[in-house]
C-alpha cells in the first residue's frame, strides 16, 4: 500500500515539474513574440522589456541577448548595450554582420576603440567576405584622419567672433555660445 502511494506522489511531482517547465518556456516565447513585435514596430524600449521577460525564462538565451543589446543601442544606452553584445558572445550566439557592426559601434560610442579594432579584426579572421566589418574596421582605423582629436579643438570666445551668425554654436549642456576653431597642433 505505501509502494503505490509513493509512486503516485512522484508521478504528480513528476507532472507538476514538467508542466511548469513547459508554461515557463511557453510564456518565454509569448514574450519573445511580443518583443519581436514590439521591435518591428521601432518600439525598441518596450521591446527590451519583453525581451528581459522572455531572457528570465529562456532555455536557449543567445537570441535575446543579441536582441537586447540591439534594443538598448537604439534607445542609445550604449553601456547597457554593451553588456547585453558581451554576454552573447559569451554565450556564442549567433552573430550576423549587421549585429556585430552594433556592437563594434556600441564601442566606439564609449571611445573604446580598441576594443572594437580588435573585435571586428577578430570577426574579419573568421568572416572575411563581412564588408561592412571591414568598412567599420577601416573608418575606426582612420579617424583621426577626419574627426579633430581633443588637443586640437581650441575654444574661441573673442566678441568679435561671436557676432558672425554662421559661427555660433550653442551648447545645451552649458547653455552658453561658443565657437569652435579646428586646427592642427603640432
Amino acid at each position: 500500500m505505501k509502494c503505490p502511494l509513493k509512486h503516485i506522489v512522484i508521478s504528480v511531482l513528476v507532472v507538476l515539474f514538467v508542466g511548469t517547465s513547459a508554461f515557463g518556456q511557453h510564456s518565454s516565447n509569448a514574450y519573445r513574440d511580443l518583443a519581436d513585435s514590439l521591435y518591428r514596430h521601432h518600439h525598441y524600449q518596450y521591446a527590451a522589456d519583453y525581451y528581459e521577460k522572455a531572457f528570465k525564462k529562456a532555455g536557449n538565451p543567445g537570441y535575446l541577448m543579441l536582441q537586447l543589446g540591439k534594443c538598448y543601442d537604439k534607445v542609445n544606452k550604449p553601456l547597457v548595450a554593451e553588456q547585453w553584445f558581451r554576454m552573447a558572445s559569451q554565450k556564442r550566439a549567433p552573430f550576423t554582420e549587421e549585429d556585430y557592426y552594433l556592437y563594434a559601434e556600441v564601442l566606439v560610442a564609449q571611445q573604446k576603440y580598441q576594443r572594437a579594432d580588435s573585435l571586428l579584426e577578430q570577426v574579419l579572421e573568421r568572416f572575411p567576405e563581412m564588408t561592412l566589418a571591414r568598412t567599420a574596421l577601416d573608418d575606426i582605423r582612420n579617424m583621426d584622419r577626419f574627426m579633430p582629436t581633443p588637443r586640437s579643438i581650441k575654444l574661441i570666445t573673442s566678441p568679435s567672433i561671436a557676432k558672425s551668425p554662421n559661427s555660433m554654436r550653442f551648447h545645451p549642456k552649458t547653455e552658453l555660445y561658443s565657437h569652435l576653431h579646428a586646427r592642427k597642433v603640432h
